[in-house]
């Protein structure tokens, strides 16, 4: 187990360092840091257990800083880049078309980075495994200023591999969509902020503050999810497990399944434009949620066997309560459903609205 070091040219607020940095250097000691993460990647064969502290600063992307098996870690030790507490800026200044490419890499972590403003990914990672991102703000990544997005846009990015976790970490104002999987077990994300993934100069209007499709296992718990164009978007991906979550003031729908399996529980949903929830083609369990102020339907179910209890739904607009789309074998109990303003309680093929209809 090795450490290293990178620093950029200033020792300003630094904690891991003691001289500024140069790509002349081994980058093997405090007083002789590299200049650059990519040179010291490119240079070093990190090895399991090994760590890089990333000082205080602010480091620009001419490249793409690629991470493969060469430079993985193993179950036994994971190989670490560390950020500094006083922040260290892995910026793309608008110009470099990825900032961490992760590809076919195996036990990382990154932690206490800030990756911002490259074209299309502050972190793209394809077939990687037990994968960690924490305590790091991944932001404005995917349009220059001034001109239109490539064809990437998301904060974080993913195709295939398993086991990518982020946790602790501000994702926000990244074009097109804050984090997108596809084709990921064992997806998980705790105690994150996600907001503001929306695009702007009419860019981005299809995406969501996270999107997740194939990813069986998904955990998805105490996050925070608000101002994205859609806040949380899962499809074909069963055992899903969505707890603890506040998802509020999105352009579309809060929380959308589609073909996806769940627990749902434990979560508050208001305010955004749409459903606060909608459940498609899959059953799920949806228990001790609090849904309010959402525009068009507070729950939308058109899956069957879904089991509802515990829930509470207040009602405002013209908006329903709850959506029955599919009427097939559902099981409900212990649910208060307020209406308020001419709103309607719920839809069962029909509308319902008297509460007597909706009490057995």
């Amino acid at each position: 187990q090795k450490n290293y070091w990178v620093n950029d040219t200033s020792t300003q607020d630094d904690v891991y360092t003691s001289s500024i940095g140069s790509d002349s250097y081994s980058g093997a000691l405090p007083n002789r840091p590299k200049q650059t993460l990519k040179n010291l990647v490119d240079f070093i064969d990190l090895e399991p257990g090994d760590t890089v502290f990333i000082d205080t600063g602010n480091y620009p992307f001419a490249a793409a800083v690629e991470i493969g098996p060469m430079d993985s870690g193993l179950p036994s030790g994971a190989v670490a880049l560390v950020g500094s507490p006083n922040r260290s800026l892995l910026s793309g200044n608008a110009g470099n078309n990825i900032g961490i490419y992760l590809n076919q890499a195996q036990y990382l972590d990154l932690e206490s980075l800030t990756i911002a403003a490259n074209l299309d990914f502050g972190i793209r990672s394809e077939n990687s495994k037990y994968i960690r991102v924490g305590n790091s703000n991944v932001e404005w990544n995917g349009q220059s200023g001034a001109g239109a997005a490539t064809s990437g846009g998301a904060g974080i990015r993913g195709l295939g591999g398993s086991f990518f976790s982020i946790a602790d970490s501000l994702v926000s104002g990244n074009i097109a969509g804050g984090v997108q999987f596809d084709n990921c077990p064992g997806l998980a994300l705790s105690e994150n902020i996600i907001e503001r993934n929306y695009g702007y100069q009419g860019i981005g209007t299809n995406y969501a503050g996270v999107q997740a499709t194939n990813c069986p296992g998904l955990s998805f718990s105490g996050n925070t999810v608000f101002l994205n164009y859609g806040g949380l978007v899962i499809s074909d991906s069963n055992a899903a497990s969505v707890e603890g979550n506040t998802v509020y003031s999105n352009q579309r729908s809060g929380v959308s399944f589609t073909n996806s399996s769940a627990v749902f529980q434990n979560n508050l949903v208001y305010a955004n434009l749409l459903s606060g929830a909608g459940f498609s083609g899959r059953p799920a369990v949806i228990r001790n949620n609090t849904f309010y102020g959402n525009v068009v339907r507070e729950l939308t179910v058109d899956a069957p066997e879904c089991t509802l209890k515990n829930n509470t739904a207040w009602v405002t607009g013209t908006g329903y309560g709850f959506y029955f789309l599919n009427t097939s074998g559902h099981f409900s109990d212990f649910n208060n459903i307020y209406a308020s303003g001419g709103t309607g309680i719920g839809w069962w093929g029909g509308a319902h609205n008297p509460l007597d209809e909706w009490q057995v």
